[in-house]
């Protein structure tokens, strides 16, 4: 819900970007999960097909994953709208 709300409000283009400890990537994931759950009523980390599968029930398109030291960026756009004249 959360990502298909940033979708409604970005304009043609716009871009999403998460940074997060990605379970299966980030050597880091398993014990942030642990702490999240320790200290949240729901928190936990989340494999990158997940944010895949969210980001595409969002219309999210163009996904791509970065790594930053133990961390992963993941970005995705908004398409552009094509605007024909008659």
């Amino acid at each position: 819900m959360l990502f298909k709300r940033v979708h409604n409000v970005l304009g043609p283009g716009g871009r999403i970007a998460i940074m997060d400890f990605v379970r299966g990537i980030s050597p880091r994931a398993e014990l942030f999960g642990v702490n999240m759950l320790v200290n949240t009523k729901t928190g936990g980390t989340w494999t990158l097909q997940q944010y895949t599968d969210w980001l595409n029930q969002a219309s999210f398109t163009g996904m791509e994953t970065y790594t930053l030291g133990d961390r992963q960026v993941i970005t995705a756009h908004r398409e552009y709208q094509q605007i024909f004249a008659n």
